[in-house]
């Protein structure tokens, strides 16, 4: 449904489910009646609930209840570059890149590290492999049409190529970032305004794979090398960097 899509913010149709947990009291006031742990429950269904979670901090029936899950992941490098960005225009993170990317390391950055811990979690999951599908975002990037079907098949749905192409065309990135309904600039205006931030940026910045090799040093490759050999060895999740 690409009208609704175009005209419907996507908080209200896919609602975001720690965003109590984490906006400004008075911006979740702005947005929503109550809190939305509330505004999920009372989703018509079916209903898509979106979250960066880990496992041990989502509801605990969903090992029992079992909906569909689609997780997806990122390389850990271009997580630490794009995550430093939305914290500076989102809660005015000042401190330079290098601490930042220390900070990732460690395990240390607000609210979604550490970052191994939460792959774990997602692999040890006890769950029936035909209600979740793992998707990593490298691949969605490199073949956005392959990927798409893959969705379409384990949600049950059916659409014909020219249905696919008018939605790889919606996704594509320069329609995504100048979407109203998906590119927060309200609500990132109306956070910074609050905060007296100042800095320039978008909710929705580049979508590439391979945004750290413009700002990660030898020394910080050589120690995300290590936190990715951690990741292969316990959580059996291969990386794509490229």
């Amino acid at each position: 449904d690409l009208e609704t899509a175009r005209t419907v913010e996507s908080d209200t149709r896919v609602p975001f489910l720690e965003f109590s947990a984490i906006a400004p009291p008075v911006l979740i006031k702005k947005n929503m009646e109550g809190d939305s742990i509330s505004v999920v429950e009372a989703a018509p269904r079916p209903r898509i609930i979106k979250s960066h979670l880990p496992v041990a901090l989502l509801p605990w029936k969903l090992g029992q209840v079992q909906p569909r899950l689609i997780h997806i992941t990122r390389n850990p490098r271009d997580v630490c570059v794009s995550y430093y960005y939305h914290m500076q225009i989102a809660e005015g993170y000042t401190g330079p890149f290098e601490r930042w990317a220390e900070l990732f390391l460690e395990g240390c950055v607000p609210y979604y590290t550490p970052f191994v811990p939460h792959l774990v979690g997602f692999r040890e999951l006890s769950y029936d492999p035909g209600r979740l599908l793992r998707l990593k975002y490298e691949n969605l990037k490199r073949d956005i049409m392959g990927e798409l079907k893959r969705i379409a098949v384990f949600l049950g749905k059916s659409y014909n190529e020219d249905q696919l192409e008018g939605l790889v065309e919606h996704q594509r990135f320069a329609n995504f970032q100048s979407n109203p309904m998906v590119n927060k600039r309200d609500k990132i205006k109306f956070i910074q305004g609050l905060q007296g931030n100042t800095f320039t940026g978008t909710f929705i910045r580049k979508g590439i794979v391979g945004d750290w090799k413009n700002h990660l040093s030898q020394d910080q490759v050589d120690e995300f090398e290590m936190l990715e050999q951690k990741i292969v060895k316990e959580a059996k999740v291969g990386m794509k960097l490229e």
